[in-house]
Parts: structure tokens; C-alpha cells; sequence
């Protein structure tokens, strides 16, 4: 992960060096579809898996520069990850339906850089963000019902109340964001967002006692992955980008004339 941190700290340190920097904050939302790549269901018959719906919510600390084209952004969000699975055994004359849901709480930490194609576009702008994301988890849980009836999601032997004890405590990964922005107000120092935005976790985030080889002996490890909606307002403090982008304004009509 150091590969991918020094650059973007190399490339904001340049920028904040060589132009005059603006400050934001603010908030964001996101609708999410959570995926958990290589289910683990620790040694018994593997399910399918079925949509799973998350979200996450937080708040976002940024620098820009360069007349607001490159900026350095940093969140801290509560986000909700997991899969859902669906599945049949058969018990004698009838098959017996199991459901079962993983619900996994994360506190997270997007660290990324941002592209702006063009932000004193009064139509608003495209942009693009890249980055590393480093998770906390804080709860998790598994619903595992057999036949309508809830029973333990592990093997007896390895069974805990505790379901945190499953998985590992922490996660990290890529991240992207991919969409459109535009600043509002009279004095454009708000901007709102909406984009597509992605993760995938690098790290096998079942712990070491749950890591059960399935059916076939094979033991597959799980990666977070996650791909959603994710809208953003925020409040920018400093007027030297705009102020060079009126100037640029008043010379282009000036030439006009």
C-alpha cells in the first residue's frame, strides 16, 4: 500500500507547493450493492448468492489546487458491506431452504486524488478519484436459518456468540469514484457531486479459526467488494482559484470587445 500512498502524497505536496490551495468540507451518502468474493460457509454445501443492498454515510476533508483541477481528499465514513445467499438441502422426501445473511460494519477511510476535467464550467464538470480505503470493522453478523428456523452459523466446534471473532479485524484496498460535480452559490464556494464509486478489498477478511476448506477440501479466501451511488456536498474555503478563474473571465470578454 505504501506504493500506492507516497505517490498521491508526492503529487498533493507538489501541487499545494506550486499553487494556492482551497480547503473543503462536508458530507456524503451512498446507496451500495456489497459482494463478498469466495463465500466462506465453513465447510458445508456453498449457496448462491443473492443481491445484497448497503450503504454508507460520513463526512469528507479535501484540498484542491490548480484552479480546482487536482485535489487531495480524505472521508470517514460508517459503511455497511456483506452478502446475502440462498440455498436448498434435501431432508429425506422434501428439500429444506436455507437462507443466510452477512451483515459486516465498517468504519472506513478513503484516502484518494481527484481529476477535474474543468471546474469554472458553469454547466458543472466531469472528475475521477483513485486511491487506497483502510476499514475498521466494528460489528458483524450472521443469520443462518435452516428451514425457517435460525441455528448456529458455524460448525459446533468452532461456535462463538461473538460473530466478530470471524473475521478479521481490519481490511484495505483500491477505491475509485467516478462522476460529475458542480459548484453552487454566488460565490461558487459549494460544490455538490454525484459519481459511481468502487472497492475491492485486497485482504482475506475471514480470521485464521474460520478459515474452513469447503466440500472439495479447497479453501478460498473472501475479499469485500463493493460498487454503489455516492453524492457529496461540500463548503470550500478560499478565494485564489476563483479568483484567477473570473480574471480569466473579464480577459476573454475584454478580448471580445
Amino acid at each position: 500500500m505504501k506504493k500506492i500512498i507516497l505517490p498521491l502524497l508526492a503529487v498533493a505536496a507538489f501541487g499545494m507547493a506550486s499553487a494556492q490551495v482551497e480547503f473543503t468540507g462536508g458530507v456524503n451518502g451512498s446507496y451500495r450493492v456489497p459482494f463478498i468474493i469466495n463465500q466462506n460457509n465453513y465447510g458445508q454445501s456453498e449457496l448462491e448468492y443473492r443481491a445484497t443492498s448497503g450503504y454508507g454515510t460520513g463526512l469528507r476533508l479535501g484540498t484542491m489546487f490548480h484552479n480546482r483541477m487536482f485535489g487531495f481528499f480524505v472521508e470517514a465514513n460508517y459503511a455497511r458491506y456483506g452478502q446475502n445467499y440462498l440455498g436448498e438441502e434435501s431432508a429425506g422426501s422434501q428439500d429444506v431452504q436455507i437462507t443466510k445473511r452477512v451483515k459486516l460494519n465498517y468504519f472506513e477511510i478513503p484516502v484518494m486524488f481527484r481529476y477535474v476535467t474543468d471546474h469554472t464550467n458553469k454547466w458543472g464538470a466531469f472528475y475521477s478519484m483513485a486511491g487506497a480505503q483502510f476499514m475498521v470493522l466494528q460489528k458483524a453478523q450472521i443469520d443462518y436459518f435452516y428451514g425457517g428456523e435460525k441455528v448456529s452459523p458455524f460448525p459446533p466446534e468452532r461456535f462463538s456468540s461473538d460473530h466478530n471473532k470471524a473475521f478479521e479485524k481490519s481490511d484495505v484496498g483500491l477505491i475509485f469514484d467516478i462522476g460529475y460535480l458542480k459548484c453552487i452559490g454566488k460565490k461558487k464556494n459549494m460544490e455538490i457531486t454525484a459519481g459511481i464509486r468502487g472497492y475491492y478489498g485486497l485482504r482475506d477478511i475471514n480470521s485464521p479459526a474460520y478459515r474452513i476448506p469447503n466440500l472439495d477440501g479447497v479453501y478460498e479466501k473472501s475479499n469485500n467488494a463493493v460498487g454503489g451511488l455516492n453524492v457529496s456536498w461540500s463548503y470550500i474555503i478560499g478565494k485564489g482559484s476563483m479568483k484567477s478563474s473570473k480574471k480569466n473571465d473579464k480577459d476573454s470578454k475584454n478580448k471580445k470587445k
